[in-house]
């Protein structure tokens, strides 16, 4: 199968089976009520200027999601799909682009899409922002790459022009050219780090431009307050890389294990079943053991890449302290660019070994590489089915208030008592 099909199967496969139930979360309902009371396109972006001014993407994101979307879910949905898919291919480029093995990349993309430790990016309006911003950031450095070895200025022109969008859209993002960076920076001598420095350095004119628009822009051109202040921690910052080595290994792991135990029952043990045929032909469909040239800087360059990702993932929540990377409940979101350096990881792994053990032990690697897409992909539809499961409460709620609520006056607030906070 060519690797864009590979990726759409594999997106679809992941996330697409429920998203019929699927609705509004958290702070949409915000951002609908800001959006629906705008009056058309550009009313809403006016009406963004004066609550995301410090994103000046978003502000013109969220009502052309509006204008498409307007209050379908289902439209969202297929948007967000969309969105992924791009972001997988996008993926898939940089990192053959990079290493030149078709397998690895293709792997490492795959393992990214389906990796569950941001779940409710892949449904909130709300977390949108970020996964454009990816888009972006992973089109910026496609265009870099071109013009590190063209010496082009559209390519450079480019390159900026999507960063700059992508960090003005979500933060989250800002550092991600250090996984390249660290790529190309192998084999770390005097040579290799000043060009690397130099091909990289570029990228310091929009990051000033954007820290500049943020940090002083909006408050002497606007008048407005900065709220996402930097308050640097040695001890919170530690706190944060020590979580987004746990997000990736044990907090994934026990994720994965409940959410494998609760499908049997939900979504039933013949979507069990269909996950298995799923896994086992994405398994035997990936080339894990395809044959190419010897390369000694291979696994060094991709262990480099690896920690400059994740330095590049964990670094700006460190600046804060509010966030840290998590896998569950609201802050799901936080570990979206972690699932980079993490798929990279363990695409990487999987073709180091291999390439290392006999042939005839080759099928026992494919097939637990079959079980563990089998557990991620349990493991989202656990998750999508709980989202589901909120959209159809929430809107028992709203059913039951809706001829309350006609009583009482416009601005009138209502609290519920013994509503659910969450659900697993």
């Amino acid at each position: 199968m060519r690797p864009f099909a590979v990726i759409v199967a594999v997106e679809l496969a992941s996330f697409a089976p429920f998203l019929r139930g699927v609705g509004f979360y958290h702070d949409d309902w915000t951002n609908l009520e800001r959006l629906s009371g705008a009056g058309g396109f550009w009313a809403g972006v006016g009406h963004y200027l004066r609550f995301s001014s410090e994103r000046p993407v978003g502000m013109v994101q969220y009502p052309l999601l509006f204008a498409v979307g307007g209050f379908n879910p289902f439209i969202y949905q297929l948007i967000y799909l969309a969105l992924e898919v791009l972001q997988g291919w996008l993926f898939f480029r940089l990192i053959e682009r990079l290493s030149g093995r078709r397998n690895l990349a293709l792997l490492a993309a795959v393992l990214m899409l389906v990796l569950p430790t941001h779940g409710i990016t892949h449904h909130w309006l709300g977390s949108s922002a970020q996964t454009v911003a990816i888009d972006l950031v992973l089109g910026s450095l496609l265009f870099h790459l071109s013009w590190i070895e063209s010496r082009r200025p559209a390519s450079l022109v480019l390159s900026l022009s999507l960063y700059l969008s992508a960090i003005l859209n979500y933060e989250s993002v800002l550092l991600l050219p250090l996984l390249p960076a660290a790529w190309l920076a192998f084999p770390l001598s005097r040579k290799s780090l000043r060009k690397t420095l130099l091909d990289f350095l570029p990228y310091a004119v929009p990051l000033l431009l954007a820290l500049l628009w943020q940090r002083v822009g909006v408050a002497w051109l606007l008048s407005l307050p900065n709220v996402r202040p930097v308050s640097p921690n040695f001890g919170h910052a530690w706190l944060v890389f020590r979580e987004g080595a746990l997000v990736m290994s044990s907090h994934l792991f026990r994720l994965c294990r409940n959410a494998a135990v609760l499908s049997w029952s939900d979504p039933g043990p013949g979507w069990a079943l269909l996950a298995v045929v799923f896994s086992a032909v994405v398994s035997v469909r990936l080339p894990l053991d395809e044959k190419s040239k010897a390369n000694r800087e291979l696994w060094p360059r991709c262990a480099l890449a690896v920690l400059g990702g994740y330095l590049a993932a964990c670094f700006p929540y460190a600046m804060t302290s509010d966030y840290f990377p998590r896998i569950s409940g609201v802050m799901a979101r936080t570990s979206a660019t972690l699932a980079l350096p993490g798929a990279l990881l363990g695409a990487a792994l999987i073709i180091w070994t291999a390439e290392r053990i006999r042939t005839d032990l080759r099928p026992v690697l494919r097939a637990a590489f079959g079980g563990l897409l089998l557990v991620f992909t349990l493991t989202n539809w656990h998750i999508t089915r709980s989202y589901a499961r909120s959209w159809t409460l929430q809107n028992q709620i709203l059913d039951r208030l809706d001829p309350i609520a006609r009583e009482l006056p416009k601005d009138a607030v209502l609290l519920l008592a013994r509503a659910p906070l969450r659900l697993d």
